[in-house]
């Protein structure tokens, strides 16, 4: 029994030294450090939207320049390194065969050919590292060439204008921040 109201002493104790702020520490709560964090601009835009349809007959070629560039309309450039995919596909227009011994070539603004020739159809793609540097306003020039080359029998190239083949060319641009160095 002497040891309960020893305990029960104690309690009494140390309930009424807190309530008396005995035990009391100090507390302060400083202002908050506030801040915000806002996206970085990221734009890759082109100033073609399309290429003009034409027609072409054997050993006649066509010439499309587009620019892809990383600023926009009211001058925000783009914040971040960026890579720079471009995709090419060649494929048959819908309900039509390609043309046979049509060569589609992308080439740089120093004339050099980037990515390989996609003949009649088929896809190629490359890329371009560190295509756009952050901050610094800038434009890449490229041109598309397809060219009908002649083949080795007047029957073929007859039977493309026969049939009305026609093949259908898009030119796909990706950027994507670099995130090497």
């Amino acid at each position: 029994m002497k040891k309960h109201i020893i305990i029960g002493a104690l309690i009494l104790t140390i309930a009424t030294s807190m309530t008396a702020g005995t035990f009391a520490t100090y507390t302060k709560t400083l202002s908050p450090i506030t801040g915000s964090v806002a996206a970085k601009s990221f734009y890759i835009g082109n100033n073609e939207t399309y290429f003009p349809d034409i027609e072409l007959a054997p050993s006649e070629k066509t010439e499309w320049n587009f620019e892809v560039v990383n600023f926009n309309a009211d001058g925000t450039v783009n914040a971040v390194d960026t890579d720079m995919t471009i995709s090419l596909n060649v494929a048959a227009e819908a309900d039509k065969q390609p043309i046979d011994g049509l060569n589609v070539s992308i080439y740089d603004e120093n004339n050099n050919q980037v990515g390989t020739t996609v003949i009649k159809n088929g896809q190629m793609s490359f890329d371009v590292e560190k295509a756009f540097t952050a901050n610094s306003k800038a434009a890449q020039k490229y041109k598309l060439i397809a060219e009908w080359k002649n083949s080795n029998s007047n029957n073929i190239d007859t039977l493309n204008a026969e049939n009305k083949n026609a093949t259908a060319i898009s030119v796909t641009i990706t950027g994507t921040q670099c995130l090497h160095k």
